[in-house]
């Protein structure tokens, strides 16, 4: 299996395998947005679409979204979707080198608390119901 960053001019060649992958992942307590809104947004290269990939077979998504605040950058991650999560969990090390290369010093992750015993032993913690984990040598 391999993790694959989708160029957004590749997002609609996978939207129509990752669309109900998406749609499940906001039915989980999500009022901002509905899938078009996510599609749009990867088009527009405001997130990016993470893909597992088993050969062609997409096993999971995760979409990201670069969060610029005064004082720093992070690296959401919005949505994560899929089947066989032990097979692609450790492509999060993947992801937060990504994130370190566009100057990100912590990951955030949005997700119910069920998440917090997939991620705990990789250095997330629950802040509030918002997953952090810090990408610099210091700790929170």
């Amino acid at each position: 299996m391999k993790l694959k960053r989708a160029e957004w001019y590749e997002v609609p060649h996978y939207w129509p395998q990752v669309e109900t992958l998406v749609a499940s992942a906001l039915r989980h307590g999500n009022i901002a947005f509905q899938p078009e809104d996510i599609y749009q947004s990867l088009l527009g290269r405001g997130m990016q679409l993470w893909l597992a990939l088993d050969g062609e077979a997409i096993r999971a998504m995760a979409v990201t979204h670069i969060q610029v605040y005064p004082r720093a950058r992070t690296c959401v991650v919005m949505l994560v979707g899929g089947t066989g999560i032990d097979r692609w969990i450790d492509f999060e090390a993947d992801l937060c080198a990504w994130a370190v290369s566009q100057g990100c010093v912590a990951m955030e992750g949005l997700g119910r608390r069920g998440w917090g015993r997939k991620v705990a032993d990789q250095g997330w913690r629950e802040v509030w119901i918002l997953y952090r984990k810090r990408l610099d040598a210091v700790k929170d």
